[in-house]
């Protein structure tokens, strides 16, 4: 529900199969703040979100973590980690409510 309307209604597996378009990556880059600039402003992003000392990197299908790796490198950020994860309900939310 968003203010009050109900958005989808469904299993949580379905939900996250079918309302999260793309790959979702948890990001771990350092400086961290600097590496969540540098993902917004790159167009390969879909969506960026700080997750406590990580990013959750939404980008298109078939993207792969280059464009990812690319951004950052071009930010003159560190890539630590980048591990494709399956999404989350708050991605599903997140989908949803923009």
């Amino acid at each position: 529900m968003l203010a009050g309307k109900l958005l989808a209604f469904d299993t949580p597996a379905a939900l996250k199969r079918d309302r999260v378009q793309g790959e979702v990556w948890e990001v771990v880059a350092r400086p961290v703040l600097g590496a969540l600039d540098a993902l917004k402003a790159s167009p390969a992003a879909l969506r960026v979100t700080l997750a406590g000392d990580h990013l959750r990197v939404l980008v298109p299908s078939g993207a792969g973590d280059a464009p990812i790796r690319a951004a950052l490198a071009a930010g003159g950020r560190a890539v630590e980690s980048a591990d494709r994860v399956e999404p989350t309900l708050e991605d599903v939310f997140l989908a949803l409510g923009r």
